[in-house]
């Protein structure tokens, strides 16, 4: 019923009928459906923000990009701890375009550590030097319905956490 972009870790909704499909498709549609993930991005993030584009694939160059004929992708964050020129930031998803966080954080100078495709190819060589790193640290942490009632929490997977750990974030994820 959902999907995350390649190397983007934690929920997938798979229902187990055609009505119960039907029914999280539409709470999707009509934008009933609450979409938490966390991001390490690169640089010192103090102050939330809200970020709207109309976004389109340019199948040129394989990317998405902002575009006023696009489809409207809208999003909100919030840092929640910054270290060693990193924050780590509450990603909450209004639409769901493909690539949507990762274009959009990168657009409003925000790229996501380990994204090749959208983000800074300096830091990312860094990270995969260090940690081994080959994906974007992005993680769908916390997806609800509840008019459906669905609540469902991830885990963030050990190696972002181990990530988080060896720069030296001290909060509870």
């Amino acid at each position: 019923a959902n999907r995350l972009d390649v190397g983007t870790s934690g929920i997938i909704l798979v229902p187990k009928t055609y009505p119960a499909q039907r029914e999280i498709l539409a709470a999707i549609r009509e934008r009933h459906v609450i979409k938490d993930y966390l991001a390490l991005v690169e640089g010192e993030v103090r102050h939330s923000g809200h970020l709207k584009d109309h976004l389109v694939k340019n199948d040129m160059a394989n990317k998405m990009e902002s575009n006023t004929q696009g489809s409207l992708a809208e999003l909100d964050y919030k840092p929640i701890a910054h270290s060693h020129g990193t924050t780590l930031l509450s990603v909450r998803l209004h639409t769901g375009r493909s690539h949507q966080i990762r274009v959009q954080l990168a657009q409003a100078g925000l790229p996501i550590v380990g994204d090749y495709k959208y983000g800074n190819p300096t830091l990312n060589r860094k990270f995969t030097r260090d940690f081994n790193l080959d994906h974007p640290l992005l993680h769908s942490q916390h997806y609800a319905i509840a008019d459906l009632k669905i609540d469902v929490t991830a885990p963030i997977p050990d190696d972002f956490r181990n990530i988080l750990t060896a720069l030296e974030y001290r909060v509870h994820y």
